[in-house]
């Protein structure tokens, strides 16, 4: 069978049995194939001893095994070019052929793995920032709020500096000790009071 025939049957030729093929020749009586030289006929038997040991090993020979061992015999294919398939293929023209590649091409490789895991920790590092921002703009909504409900005046007694705080503090301390009638005079006092009278 020719490869003709095996590609009107629509069957996938691995590329040893392609290799093969393109390398033979009828026979004097035609009765069957003969590679078409001696060279050829040396690769044919190192194919066989390929194929050979593995099934000595238990293997099948899938088309895989047998493109993987046809690499083994010849090397992987260079130049941009496919064995046994003429001039004009490519590597791309046949899919699950073993390329070489350039050192430089290796070189790239390994320089495009890194920049990848350079962007996503980069991705990642941007997210985490993200999310604390979220959280401060909480954390301040938070404080708006607070400083709203009690009538603004955290910013006048932050700004009139430690020393006042502490006054502020011992005197609702003092008035806390005081009679209930302190506390309500302390509740009708604006805050912002304690902070001008503590400031004299």
């Amino acid at each position: 069978m020719d490869w003709q025939e095996l590609a009107n049957e629509g069957k996938e030729i691995d590329r040893c049995t392609f290799w093969r093929l393109i390398h033979s020749k009828p026979n004097k009586d035609c009765t069957g194939t003969v590679p078409i030289n001696d060279e050829a006929e040396k690769i044919f038997l190192e194919l066989d001893k390929l194929e050979q040991r593995e099934r000595l090993n238990g293997r099948e020979l899938t088309i895989d095994l047998l493109n993987e061992l046809f690499c083994e015999q010849f090397g992987p294919e260079t130049y941009n070019a496919v064995r046994g398939y003429g001039l004009g293929v490519e590597w791309v023209d046949v899919p699950g052929i073993q390329t070489a590649k350039p050192a430089v091409s290796c070189d790239v490789a390994s320089l495009q793995s890194e920049l990848e895991a350079s962007l996503d920790e980069i991705t990642r590092l941007t997210e985490e920032a993200a999310k604390k921002d979220e959280q401060l703009q909480a954390v301040q909504t938070q404080l708006n709020s607070i400083e709203t409900r009690i009538g603004n005046p955290l910013h006048s007694i932050i700004s009139a500096g430690p020393d006042t705080i502490k006054k502020l503090i011992a005197a609702l301390s003092d008035i806390a000790e005081k009679q209930p009638q302190s506390i309500q005079e302390m509740q009708s006092t604006p805050m912002e009071g304690y902070v001008t009278l503590l400031g004299h």
